[in-house]
């Protein structure tokens, strides 16, 4: 019975498409709305390019059937970074998962030239932090004196995308234990 009235469904989705919709973004969010204008044959091609429109908490309108409609959150954010293996330039490898604290400064960096920024954030920010600690000795690691050379690092790697990172931490720092095997099969007269 489904099947045979989701006919009915898709009808009502389509015509919902030509009623302005109310959105309210919370102060911690704000959001971007990408809107393609109508094509008509009298306008020139500057006014049927998308646009981009930034904005801030409150209320806002928009038009789904040119509209699309994304909120993100702006105010103080964590995100865990992956753990890493990471040899220090003395040859020891440390096993480091840490904590990064940010908050995005513009948003139309991050979400309208960036396709998942979630997983940008956390792969550029672990790349400063191996940047880092490769470059610093075994004892400075297990230390953990690198706060400021950390969070420099990750600041200046996030801010073309548009995020100011409050604060680099680290979870947990670990000397790794490397096992090699050794083949043990004969060689048959090599």
């Amino acid at each position: 019975m489904d099947a045979a009235l989701g006919w009915i469904g898709a009808i009502i989705e389509w015509l919902g498409k030509f009623i302005p919709r109310q959105v309210i973004v919370d102060s911690t969010r704000g959001a971007l709305k990408w809107v393609n204008p109508l094509r008509f044959p009298w306008r020139d091609a500057e006014q049927t390019q998308q646009r981009i429109v930034v904005l801030s908490s409150g209320r806002h309108w928009y038009w789904p059937w040119t509209t699309k409609f994304e909120d993100w959150p702006v105010a103080r954010t964590t995100r865990p970074l992956p753990t890493q293996d990471i040899t220090t330039t003395d040859d020891r490898v440390v096993t480091v998962t840490g904590m990064l604290t940010f908050e995005v400064a513009d948003l139309e960096l991050l979400l309208a030239h960036t396709e998942d920024p979630n997983d940008a954030i956390r792969d550029i920010a672990g790349m400063a932090v191996h940047e880092v600690l490769a470059e610093a000795s075994y004892e400075h690691v297990m230390r953990g004196n690198l706060g400021r050379r950390l969070k420099g690092a990750a600041e200046r790697a996030l801010r073309p995308y548009g995020v100011r990172v409050l604060e680099l931490t680290f979870h947990s720092r670990t000397p790794a234990t490397v096992v090699r095997v050794v083949n043990s099969t004969p060689t048959d007269g090599l």
